[in-house]
């Protein structure tokens, strides 16, 4: 149940999120061009996870996408509340984070 509403809570808040938090450009890159990346770059590894989990890129909130790459965590609820913490213990602070503790 806490999975199916975590869900649901992001799909009704992602985009006022999007327009009303995030003051950051967004990064006007295609998934494709990310393939052309060197095989060892970050960026040639954004373009796999996106392909792999069947994402596109979302419009200013590509940093998410990267923090997944990075700490190479999966994409379940049970992954992304974990992400969550690990990002809260690092001080990063968002609307999700508190979203994810309340539930």
């Amino acid at each position: 149940m806490k999975d199916y509403l975590i869900e649901k809570l992001y799909e009704c808040s992602k985009k006022p999120y999007q327009k009303y938090f995030k003051k950051n450009q967004p990064w006007n890159i295609e998934k494709g061009l990310l393939m052309d990346y060197p095989e060892e770059s970050l960026g040639f590894s954004l373009g796999s996870f996106l392909y792999k989990n069947h994402f596109d890129i979302q419009e200013k909130l590509e940093d998410h996408d990267i923090i997944h790459v990075l700490t190479n965590t999966g994409i379940s609820v049970y992954e992304e509340i974990g992400m969550q913490y690990y990002l809260l213990g690092n001080g990063k602070k968002s609307l999700y984070l508190f979203m994810v503790i309340l539930t």
